[in-house]
């Protein structure tokens, strides 16, 4: 009897045992955490669940699910080098950026497999959007290019950040809601993105910022003789000819420069020259020229150019 006893209560023991907890094994490729991210581009990476069952991907924009990503392909590269991964992990969808705004966004993963707590991971990306300008529909305007002409574009290097600055482009839209197909300026800054294996546009100015710059350079710089189309200072700030002269063109006062850098107000030397503590040492006076008090440009102005700089620096619109 006793030992009847006994054997039910182990009985019993293997009916109540926990279920084994399953884990997942994963890794977010891409984007990766901070990237700057533009046009079509590959959300993937691979997943799978240490129980063997079956594991679903589902995609989160900005804290919301959107749609499933395929899983799971075959990446042998995983199985070769993870132990316990199978053959088949690989997750992976297209997604078009430019159906989001220009700006900063949450993509995130959510994996499920059955007898395991669904786990999310999110990355934070930089949207940069060849013709888009924050506020806009986003899902509206420039959401696809119809072209993108760079015949008239200058190119250099930045080599501090090892990316191309391209200015200026010509972005034509293909999704306008009259169907006319809106044409507009940019500035780009492309970099060979790992992830990717190409270049990418990682910014893209392309607002209107610029009317207000050349209003100063014409009510404050290019008048008596100075920096005007014909005047004695080597370097036009006249209006059809100041956007030419400053991107992305290298100052002559000191050659590793940009006049402007696109993004970058520190590493732009016309900034440095109008500031009243510039972070490097200038060549001559700063400008405009012989200015005193209230003779410099105002703080509103200077945050104006600094604006136009930081906010990529796009052309005449």
């Amino acid at each position: 009897m006793k030992k009847a006893w006994l054997c039910a209560a182990a009985g019993l023991v293997l009916l109540v045992a926990p279920p084994v907890q399953a884990t997942f094994q994963f890794n977010f490729e891409n984007p990766g955490e901070g990237q700057e991210v533009s046009g079509i581009t590959t959300i993937s990476g691979w997943v799978f669940s240490t129980t063997g069952n079956p594991v679903s991907v589902q995609l989160f924009v900005d804290g919301a699910p959107t749609q499933t990503i395929p899983c799971c392909g075959s990446r042998l590269d995983v199985q070769r080098r993870v132990t316990g991964a199978p053959a088949n992990t690989g997750f992976g969808l297209l997604q078009n950026y430019g159906l989001l705004s220009p700006g900063p966004h949450t993509i995130g993963v959510k994996f499920t497999a059955s007898g395991e707590a669904d786990q999310l991971v999110t990355h934070d990306v930089i949207v940069a959007k060849p013709g888009g300008r924050s506020g806009e529909n986003a899902a509206t305007f420039f959401s696809f290019l119809n072209n993108l002409v760079i015949g008239d574009a200058r190119v250099a290097v930045d080599s501090d950040t090892d990316e191309l600055i391209v200015a200026p482009v010509s972005v034509e839209d293909a999704g306008a809601p009259d169907g006319s197909g809106l044409t507009r300026q940019a500035t780009l800054r492309l970099r060979w993105e790992r992830s990717l294996q190409s270049f990418a546009t990682v910014k893209a100015g392309s607002d209107n910022s610029f009317a207000a710059v050349q209003q100063i350079f014409t009510n404050r710089c290019a008048t008596s003789n100075c920096h005007v189309t014909g005047g004695t200072a080597p370097m036009s700030l006249s209006a059809g000819q100041a956007f030419g002269n400053l991107v992305p063109i290298k100052s002559t006062e000191i050659p590793n420069m940009f006049r402007i850098n696109p993004g970058d107000d520190d590493a732009s030397y016309l900034y440095q020259k109008i500031i009243p503590n510039p972070t490097i040492m200038i060549v001559g006076n700063r400008m405009p020229l012989g200015c005193s008090g209230f003779s410099c440009l105002s703080e509103s102005e200077i945050q104006t150019i600094e604006d136009w700089i930081n906010n990529g620096a796009p052309p005449p619109q």
